[in-house]
């Protein structure tokens, strides 16, 4: 799952305790009010870590430790960093195996995170922003070097990509990002992101464990449902669409009248949450979309009659418009996952 803005509860979106955790352990040794008052909304187990003052802490560390402390909180990240989605990799067969999940859970991280994989001949392209605004250029940094040092965790190679990219400017004196990335760097592009020859999804995982990796898989789902983002009522209507769009009867009336309210109330309900019905509709269908193209013993066709579609077409540009490729060319791996724009 990865609905986008139905999962902020801010302007800014909210991010995991796990990745708090990592920055707070590596700025332990600072004092800074802004981690003590991360800490403090950390001992409550309910609160939700909102985005901004994440970036507010990385704003005042940058200030005391330089702009390139983002390659240094990167450089620390461990599976442990990245919540379920962090132990999802480090089980996971392949490398290619590790990244393809990204996309599909990275909302267990940071709900407005918005991850691109694609490949194009013998380079894998992949990309990381905001869905609403461009990121803080130390949150940026920390991610893209985040993504490396977990790569080279998890196959135990120092791994060297084609080129990196960054959306903020040029810093005076670059030779840290050198040392760190060892290869070309391009600032001030439109999306951050690192491109990386495709030989390195076939690398072995070390730590691969497919009984671990099935326990993560279900640890991730449930985090995403229990994400506290997502409203009572449109919990709701998430739940019984699955079985109504078989039916093709994922209607607002049809919902209404399985959830006992009337299509009025339903719909003033899912307003006071910032939801709409059809956001929703089209949330679930991303969802299942991806889901059932995993399961190769569905055809396409069948796909789109459990999606609601009366026909393969239309399920078809639905996902390219969703995903930037066809279903054949996601479940045939030429592009290995996009999340919803």
């Amino acid at each position: 799952m990865n609905p986008g803005h139905s999962l902020a509860q801010n302007g800014h979106g909210n991010v995991s305790r796990a990745l708090v955790q990592t920055v707070l352990d590596a700025v332990r040794d600072t004092p800074l009010p802004q981690a003590d008052a991360l800490k403090h909304l950390l001992a409550d187990p309910a609160a939700v870590i909102p985005l901004e003052q994440l970036e507010q802490l990385l704003d005042a560390f940058g200030e005391l430790a330089g702009p390139t402390c983002g390659l240094q909180l990167g450089a620390q990240a461990r599976p442990a960093t990245f919540s379920a989605l962090g132990y999802l990799a480090m089980s996971s067969r392949t490398l290619g195996d590790a990244v393809s999940l990204m996309p599909s859970y990275e909302s267990v991280v940071m709900d407005v995170g918005l991850t691109t994989l694609t490949r194009d001949g013998d380079a894998v392209q992949l990309a990381w922003g905001l869905r609403d605004r461009r990121p803080h250029p130390v949150l940026e940094d920390f991610i893209l070097a985040a993504w490396l040092s977990l790569g080279r965790w998890l196959v135990g190679k120092s791994l060297t990509p084609d080129s990196i990219r960054f959306t903020h400017g040029k810093p005076a004196d670059p030779e840290a990002y050198r040392r760190y990335f060892g290869c070309a760097l391009e600032f001030g592009q439109l999306q951050a992101g690192m491109r990386f020859p495709a030989d390195w999804l076939a690398l072995p995982v070390l730590h691969a464990d497919p009984d671990l990796h099935a326990l993560m898989l279900d640890r991730a789902r449930a985090l995403q449902a229990a994400q506290p983002v997502t409203g009572v009522w449109s919990r709701q209507v998430l739940a019984v669409l699955p079985d109504l769009l078989p039916r093709q009867q994922a209607t607002m009336p049809e919902v209404a009248a399985r959830l006992n309210v009337s299509e009025r109330s339903l719909r003033r309900r899912l307003a006071e949450e910032g939801e709409s019905f059809q956001d929703l509709l089209q949330e679930q269908r991303r969802q299942l979309a991806c889901h059932y193209l995993r399961n190769e013993r569905l055809g396409l066709l069948d796909i789109a009659l459990l999606l609601g579609y009366a026909e393969h077409s239309a399920f078809s540009t639905a996902f390219r418009q969703w995903y930037g490729v066809t279903p054949a060319q996601f479940r045939g791996g030429n592009q290995v996952g996009r999340s919803p724009t």
